[in-house]
């Protein structure tokens, strides 16, 4: 019985984070290459909510959606084509960091330091897929040369004290979502 009830929970919360995910793509602040969204705050909270496994899921779906061509990614934009776009290698480490943020959290009751340190950990995976594959497609689709790409790459350091908001806010929120997906999904004394 726990199972069934915490694997229906799983799914309907995994729906629901990759629906967050893409209602976090309309907030879009063009900035360079690539644009500020608030999908990766719910990138974090899937991992923090969910676990690994879960977590992962909800950002497969949400990837899944994108390139079926629902206007998913930041500026409704979607289909196949988007892995042209120079941003879409940090949507395409979404699973994994969604994952890396479940691993490192993964335990009930975790307190916000290791909530903190699972965002960082997942902001890590969120570059080192992210920032080689937008310097691909700067190379190859859009014929930058070195240095444009590395002053491409160094933009991208603008966005470090909006991700260390999102991981502090992640946290907090993450925190309070668990509670309530336990409160729901699990009878007292099951954890």
């Amino acid at each position: 019985m726990k199972s069934s009830r915490l694997n229906t929970g799983k799914m309907i919360f995994s729906a629901l984070f990759a629906a967050l995910t893409a209602a976090g793509a309309l907030v879009t602040i063009p900035m360079g290459p690539i644009s500020f969204t608030l999908q990766n705050l719910f990138v974090f909270m899937s991992g923090i909510v969910l676990g690994p496994a879960w977590g992962a899921a909800s950002q497969l779906v949400y990837l899944a959606l994108g390139l079926f061509g629902l206007p998913v990614f930041s500026g409704l934009s979607g289909g196949f084509g988007s892995v042209l776009m120079p941003s879409f290698g940090f949507l395409l480490a979404f699973p994994l960091v969604s994952a890396v943020t479940g691993l490192v959290s993964n335990k009930p009751g975790a307190a916000i330091p290791r909530l903190l340190l699972a965002g960082l950990c997942g902001e890590l995976a969120l570059y080192l897929i992210g920032a080689p594959y937008m310097a691909m497609i700067l190379k190859y689709v859009n014929g930058f040369d070195f240095p444009q790409i590395l002053a491409a790459l160094a933009g991208l350091a603008v966005f470090l004290p909006m991700d260390a908001v999102k991981i502090v806010a992640a946290a907090g929120a993450g925190r309070r979502v668990m509670t309530i997906f336990n409160t729901i999904f699990l009878k007292k004394g099951e954890v």
